[in-house]
């Protein structure tokens, strides 16, 4: 279930947030990256997750380390580093919900944009992982679109391989 209203979101255990660049090509801030970090502090802060799953890359296509990125930005919003957790291997959406497995819990809230949730809820439906998702703000660009289909096409195949 994805869900846009914070009151709405279930209490969990776990929170997800799924990496991205925090810089755009040229040095420009992604936009996407903030608003999940916004998302995520705003579940903690209001007590809907306990603790913070960081399933991200560490070296990604720009050179940036996304989990030390997020640590950082979530530490500085006053998230204790006790209730971090870090997935170093979130490189995909599929390992990042793959990393799941090893937590056994009831429900787990994925942050991510709506388009990004779609993907990872089903990813965690066919592997039978309980998830829930909160949007964080975002919609699709034009270059978006086409990316978003190349990595709805990989999903189904993860799925079948997995």
């Amino acid at each position: 279930m994805i869900i846009s209203k914070i009151e709405e979101i279930p209490q969990s255990d776990i929170g997800l947030i799924l990496g991205t660049p925090k810089y755009l090509p040229g040095g420009k801030p992604n936009i996407y990256y903030h608003n999940r970090i916004k998302a995520t502090c705003d579940l903690y802060k209001i007590h809907k997750v306990n603790k913070i799953l960081i399933s991200a890359d560490t070296l990604n296509k720009y050179s940036e380390n996304e989990v030390e990125f997020i640590k950082n930005d979530l530490l500085q919003n006053g998230i204790p580093d006790t209730d971090l957790m870090y997935d170093r291997m979130g490189n995909h959406t599929l390992n990042s919900i793959l990393s799941l497995r090893r937590f056994n819990r009831k429900e787990i809230v994925v942050v991510s944009q709506k388009f990004h949730l779609e993907r990872a809820l089903y990813l965690a439906q066919k592997l039978k992982i309980s998830a829930s998702g909160y949007i964080s703000e975002g919609t699709l660009t034009n270059r978006l679109i086409i990316r978003e289909l190349f990595g709805r096409f990989k999903m189904r195949i993860d799925i079948i391989l997995n």
